[in-house]
């Protein structure tokens, strides 16, 4: 089913023309707009809302040299999770590559429903300079839908060294319908986008310090490029370095993982974060794995926004004082600041699932992922599935 549904849409995609919007973010509010605040966060929020936590570098089988047997053993009877990372690696010489794909429909907002939604935004007034007017604008209808393919390949370097490169495909499409209302000018707007396109490639390595059974630690490093294009939702826009940690404990059928990792945004420091996860993966029979885990990332500080406005726009003061959390203040002769607070979020989920060994080194997967916190863009449920091998 999840290989049907991605080649239907991937096929509407390459068919489907680009209307005259040029993006999904254009569809979030009129233009001309000088302060809108909860445009800020949900451009932000979209991104992260359809960034998905990326798969494990570590294949479902894991092998070491074994200079007695003269050959690879497996070092967990468990086929592990699917999103958090566990110390194991894939074994000097060897390839694991995988494709999976997730769907969500993000719908709420820091646990309001976008249908509805109503905010203050400031823009400019048409043909006069400097002039400004606060507008009230409603989300009557918002409907999101997006799926996101991810290849993954790892390859082990030696015994305690593994490489890996994630590459995300995303399809995204937005429908908006809006009314925005100018003082008495009110105004309908609807309008539909859609988007393909690649995400933010990743380049992760993972190094096994310590594997004295039952306890495995490693550390790991993820580069984050700025591939995907932000205006569909496709990428967070930044540059992004994370260096991590991870312990596993394995015995018998079972195998307990926890990660730590700090996300520093090399481009905005203010959006830095810290991305942690705990879980277990019980081998059920010899070729059948169920995995919970539980899957978080929480942004350090608050983010602030200076926006440099025209000093003489008229109005200006009255309607930023109608917007929670924002100020202006005057800074130069020609230009006014308007400071905006975004606040922090911690997104956590849960991740509930089985992988099942099909046949040989071929492995596939199924996961739900509910969230457990309303910060942020949210989802209710994200389907998720994938097949992986391993040679």
């Amino acid at each position: 089913m999840w290989r049907i549904s991605g080649l239907l849409v991937l096929a509407l995609t390459l068919t489907a023309d680009r209307t005259a919007f040029g993006s999904l973010v254009d569809l979030l509010g009129p233009g001309n707009v000088v302060v809108d605040p909860l445009r800020f966060k949900l451009e932000r929020g979209l991104a992260r809302g359809l960034d998905f936590p990326a798969t494990a570098t570590t294949a479902g089988f894991t092998y070491q040299y074994d200079p007695a047997l003269g050959d690879f053993r497996r070092t967990s009877l468990s086929l592990g999770p699917a999103f958090l990372e566990r110390a194991d690696t894939v074994g000097k010489g060897r390839f694991d590559v995988g494709l999976s794909m997730l769907y969500a429909a993000p719908d709420e907002i820091d646990g309001d429903s976008l249908d509805g939604n109503s905010r203050t935004i400031i823009s400019e007034i048409p043909g006069v300079a400097g002039g400004t007017q606060a507008a009230q604008v409603t989300f009557d209808d918002f409907d999101l839908t997006a799926f996101s393919w991810y290849g993954s390949a790892t390859y082990g370097i030696t015994n305690r060294i593994d490489v890996n490169l994630l590459l995300p495909l995303f399809y995204t499409d937005l429908d908006v319908r809006r009314t925005d209302a100018f003082g008495a000018d009110v105004r309908g707007f609807s309008g539909s986008e859609s988007a393909f396109g690649i995400g933010d490639i990743q380049v992760r390595g993972k190094y096994l310090i310590d594997r004295q059974d039952p306890f495995r630690v490693a550390v790991g490093l993820a580069f984050r490029l700025p591939s995907g294009d932000e205006d569909d939702l496709h990428g967070i826009g930044d540059f992004t370095i994370t260096p991590s940690g991870v312990v596993s404990y394995v015995f018998g059928r079972y195998d307990l993982h926890a990660s730590l990792g700090f996300e520093t945004n090399t481009d905005e420091l203010e959006r830095s974060r810290v991305n942690y996860g705990t879980g277990v993966s019980v081998s059920i029979i010899q070729r059948l794995t169920a995995n919970l885990d539980i899957i978080g990332s929480s942004q350090f500080v608050d983010e602030d926004l200076d926006i440099p406005v025209d000093a003489s726009a008229q109005g200006l003061a009255p309607a930023v004082a109608r917007i929670p959390g924002a100020d202006v203040t005057a800074t130069g002769f020609n230009t006014s600041t308007v400071h905006l607070a975004i606040d922090r979020t911690d997104i956590v989920d849960v991740a509930v699932g089985t992988k099942v060994a099909i046949v040989g080194n071929l492995v596939g997967f199924v996961t739900v992922i509910v969230p457990i916190t309303d910060d942020g863009v949210r989802a209710d449920v994200v389907p998720a599935g994938g097949l992986e091998i391993s040679f």
